[in-house]
């Protein structure tokens, strides 16, 4: 499940949603609400590690991707188009 989407990220900008509802469940705070992943590019993901993996191995900044998701019951499709991440600094061989 999405829990957090970045405001002027290439998620929000396909309209995917994060979570918008918080409970505590065994003294663990918990949001719910989000979409929820289900494939991308019609491959089945299964967590967040899938969706890292695949987009590290398979795509390029510029690249779009088809991101299916389940919203209230209801599954929709998203293209999602990649940008570069500002907070990612690559480490330098010194």
């Amino acid at each position: 499940m999405v829990i957090d989407v970045a405001p002027s990220s290439p998620a929000k900008k396909a309209g995917i949603i994060g979570g918008d509802n918080t409970t505590v469940i065994n003294g663990r705070s918990i949001t719910l609400g989000g979409d929820i992943i289900l494939k991308i590019d019609n491959k089945d993901i299964q967590n967040i590690h899938d969706v890292l993996a695949y987009i590290e191995s398979k795509k390029n900044v510029g690249d779009n991707m088809l991101v299916t998701v389940l919203r209230n019951g209801i599954i929709q499709f998203n293209t999602v188009n990649l940008g570069s991440n500002p907070n990612y600094l690559p480490q330098l061989n010194k």
